[in-house]
């Protein structure tokens, strides 16, 4: 202990003092990074009367920083400091990596180059390899030098790294006094595109830091030009809790700036629903909204409605329930191709057409509109026989009379009627393309009577994605089929003049609504991946790259989990600002929905990376708590059904 505060106060290497400060902390600590509670000859502190003051006062010591926030916040960034350098086999690891990524960017330019596409990267890439650098610029640079005079940059608060890159190129000449201009116009609190590699860190260090020689005279708007004071109130209440105090660069955090109502008070600004139930609730809630527009629609007929969401999947309930009551709606990328039942039915015919003994697809090709066979007929062609294929139970002339036995008259009729374009299917399967293949069969079985005109460009899509993935009319693996269609979206239904909006946050951004309904907002989203190859521009130090852990090392790298923790706070950080965006968007009235568990007499707090989790310790006091009433209904009696 002697040593490491000597250390500490001799000013040496950076090194050592990391090294003392990890002694520090472990006597302070657990090996789980907890505060003790007590010291023994372990930690240095000896037995009998001559230790005994002093551990009294290490006791007394440990008991104050446990309750102390700060150092247990400190603590624990600390625990996840990176290594000080790279071990000999992880030298060797990137040295490997040196050597390995130039060659793996050739191959895939010659990727690019066949294919005829590149991505973001490839694009933003080449054009800072145009310009040069500053000690050896490019002729375009300085053709750009000498006639660029202002610059103005919108929405800068989800800038990547890439941009800024640039846009540090592009003003790497300008000296102050010269006449030229840079403007950045952005919000921080608005910084929600990470998953497209914008990092609200470089506004923040452009704010304090300026952009290469240029310095910037911040200009902080607060007027509120867009909501009624009620939600402006309400919003300074709520976020000025759930954003951090300060700005951290390295985290992501944005402390929070308070707004200033331009508009008068309403009445009914905010409403806080949630219900406490340990079962999911998403059809309860889908139905309270139904109920919650509808009442909206008629005392304001005029008021636009959003209904926000973090992802397209949370809306799923409520586009059911939209479409069971008949409510109007607009919305885009809501529904995969899967979701619509003509791609199911096209689905289930090019699976019957391509393997004959696939008898699910086959009952679903006899069942789909173009034939109609009822399910009693289906059970009593199949009862008999629960091996062989469907097609043969129909043809086999040994059959015949057990057939026209099993099937109605009505079932023998439909059959008949799509018989002639199946076996014309049948016959040309693997002499023409595929596409060709089922979208003949479908002309001809009569699928586009049984669909509506809307949905055809749906279908369109279907055939073109077979053209595309087909192989000598065939297809090598279904599972990558069924993998793009839940890939491709369907056309929005036709909703002219419709009031109601449904869309996730990210596409909300920049608009406004008289009312927003945030549903699910106890929901998760996926947790982020771990990337082979971690790295991350630290705001202070530059690039920090960790190395590749092997295969067979059961040991963690430092640097790769503190990357990771950094990571994982900028993307909570995210959580909150993508929250505030929402509620944002709102200008006479704010719906907030979601769910908790009951936890005896009292409730379980939400997920901690929900949104709702990240406003949860300040919206407690304005909850509106419901919890659904269960009716016991007899089971009834369901023995005659398939």
């Amino acid at each position: 202990l002697a040593a490491a505060v000597g250390t500490l106060r001799s000013g040496t290497s950076f090194q050592k003092q990391v090294e003392a400060w990890d002694v520090l902390l472990g006597i302070v600590c657990t090996a789980q990074g907890t505060v003790r509670k007590t010291v023994n000859r372990n930690q240095g502190f000896v037995a009998g009367a001559d230790g005994k003051a002093m551990k009294q006062r290490m006791v007394a010591l440990l008991a104050g920083l446990a309750e102390n926030p700060s150092f247990l916040d400190a603590l624990s960034a600390w625990r996840l400091h990176p290594d000080l350098g790279y071990r000999e086999e992880a030298w060797q690891t990137l040295q490997a990596l040196l050597q390995l990524l130039p060659e793996a960017i050739v191959e895939l330019r010659q990727v690019f180059a066949e294919s005829g596409e590149v991505d973001y990267v490839e694009v933003a890439g080449a054009a800072l390899q145009a310009l040069g650098d500053e000690d050896a610029p490019e002729e375009l640079l300085l053709q750009l030098d000498a006639g660029l005079k202002h610059i103005l940059v919108d929405e800068f608060q989800d800038t990547s790294i890439l941009q800024y890159r640039l846009l540090e190129r592009l003003t790497s000449g300008w000296q102050p006094g010269d006449g030229r201009t840079l403007f950045l116009v952005g919000d921080p609190m608005q910084s929600i595109y990470r998953f497209r590699q914008a990092e609200v860190s470089l506004f923040l260090v452009a704010a304090r830091d300026g952009i290469g020689s240029v310095r910037l005279e911040p200009l902080q708007l607060r007027a509120n030009f867009r909501s009624q004071k009620g939600v402006v109130d309400w919003v300074n209440q709520i976020f000025s809790h759930a954003f951090p105090e300060e700005d951290d660069a390295l985290y992501g955090a944005v402390a929070y700036s308070p707004s200033v109502a331009s508009y008068p008070e309403e009445k009914n600004a905010v409403q806080v629903d949630i219900r406490v139930t340990d079962e999911e609730g998403e059809e309860d809630e889908a139905a309270a909204i139904a109920d919650l527009v509808a009442g909206i629609h008629q005392e304001h007929p005029d008021w636009t409605i959003a209904v926000l969401a973090r992802a397209r999947h949370h809306l799923q309930p409520l586009v059911r329930t939209l479409r069971q009551r008949r409510i109007a709606y607009q919305g885009q990328d809501l529904d995969t191709l899967m979701d619509r039942q003509a791609i199911v039915d096209l689905h289930s015919l090019t699976r019957a057409l391509l393997h004959p003994a696939d008898r699910i697809s086959w009952l679903a090709v006899l069942r789909a509109p173009w034939c109609g066979m009822t399910l009693a007929d289906l059970d009593n062609l199949i009862r008999q026989d629960r091996n062989r294929p469907v097609y043969e139970l129909l043809e086999s002339q040994a059959a015949q009379g057990e057939l026209f036995d099993s099937l109605s008259e009505d079932g023998r009729a439909r059959w008949q009627r799509i018989r002639p374009a199946i076996e014309q299917a049948l016959s040309w399967r693997g002499r023409v393309p595929l596409r060709r293949l089922v979208e003949s069969t479908w002309l001809a079985l009569g699928g586009p009577a049984c669909i509506p005109a809307e949905e055809l460009p749906d279908v369109e899509r279907y055939f073109q994605l077979l053209e595309k993935i087909s192989r000598n009319g065939d297809l090598d693996d279904f599972s990558l089929l069924e993998e793009r269609l839940q890939q491709l979206f369907a056309q929005p239904g036709s909703a002219e003049g419709a009031h109601l909006q449904l869309m996730t946050i990210h596409k909300a951004k920049g608009l406004e609504f008289d009312v927003v309904i945030l549903p699910g907002l106890h929901r998760r989203v996926s947790a982020a991946d771990r990337p082979l190859l971690n790295w991350l521009d630290h705001p202070e130090f530059g690039l920090m790259l960790a190395s590749l852990r092997r295969a067979d090392s059961e040991t963690g790298d430092a640097t790769y989990e503190a990357i990771q923790a950094i990571q994982r706070e900028r993307d909570r950080q995210e959580t909150t600002r993508l929250m505030y965006v929402a509620a944002t968007r709102a200008k006479h009235q704010l719906y907030l929905f979601g769910q908790v568990k009951p936890d005896g007499e009292g409730t379980k707090d939400p997920p901690e990376e929900s949104l709702l989790g990240r406003i949860w310790e300040a919206v407690q006091p304005h909850v509106t708590w419901s919890r659904p009433v269960h009716t016991e209904v007899e089971d009834a009696d369901t023995s005659g059904l398939l």
